[in-house]
This record gives C-alpha cells, sequence and structure tokens, in this order.
C-alpha cells in the first residue's frame, strides 16, 4: 500500500508535505520512483520503431535491479526516436524543457573554441560559481591550460576535481523534501546521460539543470557549452585548469 502510494505521487505529482522526510524512507522512495521509471521507459523502448529495426535493444528479463545496469536504456535512449526520447522525459519534472536540450546534443555539430574564446566563457563560469557562494576559498584567476591528450596531462586531470564541488553542500541527514522528486530524477537520468556523452558528465549536469533554473542552470549551460566547444574545466587546489579536448 505504502509503495503504491508513492508511485501516485510520482505519476501525479505530490506535495512537498506529502513526501517522505527520513533519510531512510527518501531513499526507498526515490528506489521506488526509478522503478517506476525504469519500467515505464522499457514499455516506451518496447515499442519503438527504431529500436525494433535495429534488433540490437530486447527487453531484459528480469530487469535489472540497478539503473547502471540497464543496458538497454543506457544505450537504448540515444538511439530511439525523438518521440519516444520526449515521451521518456516527459514523466519527469521540467521534461518539456529537458527533451530539447538532448535533442540539441545530439543533433549539433561540434565547433571548436579558441583558447581566448574558452577563457572568456570561462570567466563568466567564475562570476557565476562567486555569486552562487563556492564552499571554499580557491583563486579562480589563476588559470592552467593541460593537455589531457599527453601521459603527463591526463595524470594532471586525475588528479582534479570537477569545478562544480564549489558548490557541493555537506551532507544532510535527509534531503529538502521539495527537491526528492528532482533529486530522484537525477539519479535515474544520469547514467544513460552520461554513456551518451561518452563518459562525461556535463551533458547530463546541463540537462538536468532545466528541473533546476536560477543560476545553476545559467552556470551549467556555460560549463556545457566550454565542454562542446571542446575544453574541460577542472579544479585544483590553487587555481583552474582549462584542458582541451578532441571533437
Amino acid at each position: 500500500m505504502v509503495l503504491f502510494r508513492w508511485f501516485k505521487q510520482i505519476l501525479f505529482g505530490s506535495r512537498a508535505s506529502n513526501l517522505p522526510k527520513e533519510r531512510g524512507t527518501q531513499r526507498d522512495w526515490i528506489n521506488a520512483a526509478n522503478r517506476h521509471w525504469q519500467l515505464r521507459w522499457h514499455d516506451l523502448l518496447d515499442v519503438d520503431g527504431d529500436l525494433i529495426a535495429a534488433g540490437e535493444f530486447d527487453r531484459p528479463h528480469p530487469l535489472p535491479g540497478e539503473i547502471d545496469c540497464d543496458f538497454r536504456l543506457i544505450f537504448g535512449l540515444p538511439r530511439a526516436t525523438s518521440k519516444t526520447r520526449q515521451e521518456c522525459f516527459a514523466l519527469f519534472p521540467s521534461g518539456p524543457e529537458m527533451h530539447p536540450r538532448f535533442q540539441e546534443f545530439l543533433s549539433s555539430k561540434p565547433v571548436a573554441l579558441s583558447e581566448t574564446e574558452a577563457r572568456e566563457r570561462l570567466t563568466k563560469v567564475v562570476a557565476l560559481i562567486e555569486e552562487i557562494g563556492p564552499n571554499e576559498d580557491v583563486d579562480l584567476s589563476k588559470v592552467r591550460v593541460v593537455d589531457r591528450d599527453t601521459e603527463g596531462g591526463l595524470g594532471e586531470l586525475c588528479n582534479t576535481d570537477d569545478i562544480t564541488v564549489l558548490l557541493e553542500k555537506n551532507l544532510l541527514p535527509t534531503y529538502p523534501v521539495e527537491e526528492l522528486t528532482k533529486i530522484a530524477a537525477e539519479f535515474f537520468l544520469t547514467e544513460p546521460l552520461y554513456a551518451a556523452a561518452g563518459n562525461f558528465y556535463q551533458v547530463s549536469n546541463w540537462v538536468t539543470a532545466a528541473m533546476t533554473g536560477g543560476l545553476t542552470d545559467k552556470l551549467q549551460s556555460e560549463l556545457y557549452k566550454l565542454w562542446a566547444g571542446g575544453w574541460q574545466v577542472a579544479l585544483e587546489p590553487d587555481g583552474v585548469i582549462l584542458a582541451p579536448r578532441k571533437i
């Protein structure tokens, strides 16, 4: 009965006051939401004409217990029709805003940014982080360019963090209830969008930022534009790294 009530909340929405407030119960709610979305996505992929024609994405039985092991969902989403993808995203908060972003990523032709252009965009990123409020003091005016295609450069990047760690909050005993559905959707969408981007998180961060809006959305949009233009942004203890990548 509890799971059924949660599914109704997922399907039809719910006031934040009706969502679980304890971390253990919240985790169960998120798992139930993810399972519901997993079943719905498979139902949509079952009737997708492109996937049927490809003959490569049969529905697994039983369905994997973890989304990151459900390879049909992970790799089938970019291969499905735009209509199916639209229906998949429509299940989530801000789905009508997230779907066009994913479509743009899939259909747009990459245009490389010069180092000068990348530095200009990085200036916007830094300004947004400072406006939001970083969680530690780092000199963001210090920028180094590192070649990720060399062994030394790749090694340096392995010892860095994504610049968005400056915005991470301390772990709380519970999630804010008003953000619970968004958090569940982010958990679900991360792996399919990460895989579609060739194992980079920038697409996932940008697409799902549509659920948050505001300065966070603007920041992720700028980071996505940098990444799409061939630049990865990383954080080291005493500054920022810009790393060009092949596109």
